[in-house]
């Protein structure tokens, strides 16, 4: 199935270069043969997810089970409890500075420890939370500052 779909793939990609007038909306991703093996693997059952939050998750799992272990990272490791509480102390902090619902804080900050519990401190305050790598050049990083108008940067 693999190779008959890259055949047709390289057929497609060989008739868009020769036709580049061609809008890509109309070309056909799949053969008929491709088409129907994907239908087909795609009619599992269907599994309702259920009606709740990343926020309303983590305080379950603090009650239910305050002590295991929630997050391991930079030579931390923090139970549910401990994440619940962090995360909490923060978003009062933030709502105390007004962030709150249809804000947006910028997170300045690497992949880490202090990054979750930020961004989930964030989610408790209401708000969206813009994940920004402090590696990318400066540039970039005033770009997407720029373009999203966050109300607060947390980092560096």
């Amino acid at each position: 199935l693999i190779e008959q779909m890259l055949g047709h793939y390289l057929h497609l990609l060989d008739g868009a270069l020769s036709e580049p007038q061609r809008r890509i909306a109309v070309l056909d991703l799949f053969d008929a043969g491709g088409r129907a093996a994907v239908l087909a693997q795609s009619h599992g059952e269907l599994v309702a997810a259920p009606a709740t939050t990343l926020v309303a998750l983590l305080e379950t799992a603090a009650a239910a089970t305050p002590d295991a272990t929630a997050l391991i990272g930079d030579d931390t490791r923090l139970s549910y409890n401990d994440l619940h509480r962090r995360a909490n102390r923060l978003a009062r902090w933030l709502i105390g500075k007004g962030i709150g619902t249809e804000d947006i804080v910028g997170l300045r900050m690497t992949t880490s420890v202090e990054f979750v519990v930020v961004a989930l401190a964030v989610l408790k305050a209401g708000a969206a939370y813009l994940p920004i790598d402090p590696a990318h050049p400066d540039d970039r990083i005033e770009y997407l500052i720029a373009d999203t108008d966050p109300r607060m940067v947390i980092g560096r």
